[in-house]
Protein backbone atom coordinates (compact mmCIF):
# COMPACT_ATOMS: atom_id res chain seq x y z
CA UNK A 1 0.00 0.00 0.00
CA UNK A 2 2.72 2.56 0.97
CA UNK A 3 4.87 1.53 -2.39
CA UNK A 4 1.83 1.80 -3.99
CA UNK A 5 0.85 5.14 -3.32
CA UNK A 6 4.28 6.71 -3.22
CA UNK A 7 4.82 5.68 -6.98
CA UNK A 8 1.79 7.25 -7.69
CA UNK A 9 2.29 10.44 -5.30
CA UNK A 10 5.79 10.89 -6.10
CA UNK A 11 5.86 12.74 -9.14
CA UNK A 12 3.70 15.34 -8.38
CA UNK A 13 3.94 15.66 -4.52
CA UNK A 14 0.83 15.23 -2.36
CA UNK A 15 -0.28 14.26 1.15
CA UNK A 16 -1.56 10.45 2.27
CA UNK A 17 -3.09 9.29 5.13
CA UNK A 18 -3.76 6.22 6.86
CA UNK A 19 -5.70 5.06 9.72
CA UNK A 20 -6.19 2.47 12.58
CA UNK A 21 -6.43 1.17 15.45
CA UNK A 22 -4.27 -1.02 18.17
CA UNK A 23 -5.41 -2.07 21.05
CA UNK A 24 -3.15 -1.62 24.08
CA UNK A 25 -3.74 -4.02 26.90
CA UNK A 26 -3.12 -3.35 30.44
CA UNK A 27 -4.87 -5.79 32.09
CA UNK A 28 -3.47 -9.33 31.15
CA UNK A 29 -5.56 -11.43 33.25
CA UNK A 30 -9.16 -9.76 31.75
CA UNK A 31 -11.18 -11.40 28.91
CA UNK A 32 -9.69 -8.33 26.76
CA UNK A 33 -6.57 -9.28 26.78
CA UNK A 34 -7.64 -12.94 26.37
CA UNK A 35 -10.06 -11.33 23.73
CA UNK A 36 -7.74 -9.43 21.71
CA UNK A 37 -4.78 -12.66 22.35
CA UNK A 38 -6.70 -15.15 20.35
CA UNK A 39 -8.08 -12.29 17.46
CA UNK A 40 -4.36 -11.91 17.28
CA UNK A 41 -3.36 -15.30 16.58
CA UNK A 42 -6.90 -16.02 14.06
CA UNK A 43 -5.99 -13.15 12.20
CA UNK A 44 -2.26 -13.70 12.00
CA UNK A 45 -3.32 -17.09 9.87
CA UNK A 46 -4.58 -14.75 7.35
CA UNK A 47 -1.05 -12.99 7.33
CA UNK A 48 -2.59 -9.58 9.33
CA UNK A 49 -0.45 -8.65 11.84
CA UNK A 50 -2.48 -6.41 14.12
CA UNK A 51 0.39 -4.61 15.39
CA UNK A 52 1.21 -3.03 11.79
CA UNK A 53 -0.24 0.21 12.28
CA UNK A 54 2.56 0.68 14.65
CA UNK A 55 4.94 0.28 12.00
CA UNK A 56 3.05 2.49 9.62
CA UNK A 57 5.59 5.64 10.04
CA UNK A 58 8.84 3.55 9.92
CA UNK A 59 7.85 1.80 6.61
CA UNK A 60 6.50 5.17 4.87
CA UNK A 61 10.12 6.61 5.47
CA UNK A 62 11.72 3.43 4.22
CA UNK A 63 9.61 3.75 1.29
CA UNK A 64 10.39 7.38 0.55
CA UNK A 65 7.45 9.64 2.03
CA UNK A 66 8.80 13.17 3.92
CA UNK A 67 7.21 15.18 6.26
CA UNK A 68 5.09 12.58 8.47
CA UNK A 69 3.07 13.20 11.06
CA UNK A 70 1.85 10.33 13.85
CA UNK A 71 -1.25 11.16 16.12
CA UNK A 72 -2.16 8.78 18.29
CA UNK A 73 -5.60 9.19 19.43
CA UNK A 74 -5.51 6.82 23.00
CA UNK A 75 -9.09 6.11 23.91
CA UNK A 76 -9.50 4.50 27.20
CA UNK A 77 -10.79 1.02 27.22
CA UNK A 78 -13.67 1.50 30.06
CA UNK A 79 -16.17 3.73 30.03
CA UNK A 80 -15.61 4.70 33.48
CA UNK A 81 -12.67 6.77 32.92
CA UNK A 82 -13.54 10.18 33.77
CA UNK A 83 -11.11 11.89 30.49
CA UNK A 84 -13.84 10.49 27.72
CA UNK A 85 -15.76 13.11 25.69
CA UNK A 86 -18.58 12.54 23.93
CA UNK A 87 -17.35 11.33 20.86
CA UNK A 88 -14.79 8.65 22.41
CA UNK A 89 -17.58 7.75 24.35
CA UNK A 90 -19.58 6.65 21.22
CA UNK A 91 -17.05 5.14 19.42
CA UNK A 92 -15.73 2.83 22.44
CA UNK A 93 -19.70 1.94 22.66
CA UNK A 94 -20.18 1.20 19.03
CA UNK A 95 -16.46 -0.54 18.97
CA UNK A 96 -17.21 -2.61 21.62
CA UNK A 97 -20.56 -3.78 20.72
CA UNK A 98 -18.77 -4.93 17.26
CA UNK A 99 -16.50 -7.55 18.41
CA UNK A 100 -18.67 -10.76 18.04
CA UNK A 101 -18.85 -9.38 14.48
CA UNK A 102 -14.67 -8.80 14.37
CA UNK A 103 -14.55 -11.79 15.82
CA UNK A 104 -16.60 -14.44 14.86
CA UNK A 105 -15.41 -15.61 11.08
CA UNK A 106 -11.46 -15.73 12.10
CA UNK A 107 -11.68 -17.23 15.56
CA UNK A 108 -14.30 -20.09 14.26
CA UNK A 109 -12.53 -20.73 10.86
CA UNK A 110 -8.85 -20.38 12.11
CA UNK A 111 -8.97 -21.46 15.57
CA UNK A 112 -12.19 -23.85 15.23
CA UNK A 113 -13.89 -22.10 17.88
CA UNK A 114 -17.53 -22.68 18.67
CA UNK A 115 -20.00 -19.67 17.99
CA UNK A 116 -21.04 -20.17 21.17
CA UNK A 117 -17.76 -20.17 22.68
CA UNK A 118 -16.75 -16.65 20.57
CA UNK A 119 -20.00 -14.96 21.35
CA UNK A 120 -19.23 -16.02 25.42
CA UNK A 121 -15.51 -14.46 24.94
CA UNK A 122 -16.62 -11.43 22.83
CA UNK A 123 -19.60 -10.86 25.58
CA UNK A 124 -16.83 -11.20 28.30
CA UNK A 125 -14.70 -8.69 26.73
CA UNK A 126 -17.36 -6.03 26.14
CA UNK A 127 -18.76 -6.41 29.43
CA UNK A 128 -15.21 -5.63 30.94
CA UNK A 129 -14.98 -2.63 28.99
CA UNK A 130 -18.11 -0.84 29.21
CA UNK A 131 -18.22 -1.67 33.02
CA UNK A 132 -14.71 -2.41 33.90
CA UNK A 133 -11.94 -1.16 35.28
CA UNK A 134 -8.73 -0.53 33.55
CA UNK A 135 -8.34 -2.75 30.27
CA UNK A 136 -6.21 -0.65 27.89
CA UNK A 137 -6.13 1.81 25.52
CA UNK A 138 -7.81 1.83 21.88
CA UNK A 139 -5.02 3.86 19.96
CA UNK A 140 -6.86 5.22 16.90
Amino acid sequence: MTIRSYRILHPIGAWVEFGDWVVEVQDLNGPVHQWYTDLQRALGQYGYNMELPAMYEDAMQEKGFGHITHLNHQIPMCLNDPTHTITSTALLQCWAQSLEDLSMEPMTLMLGYSAEYVRELCSSAREAILTGGTNGYLNW
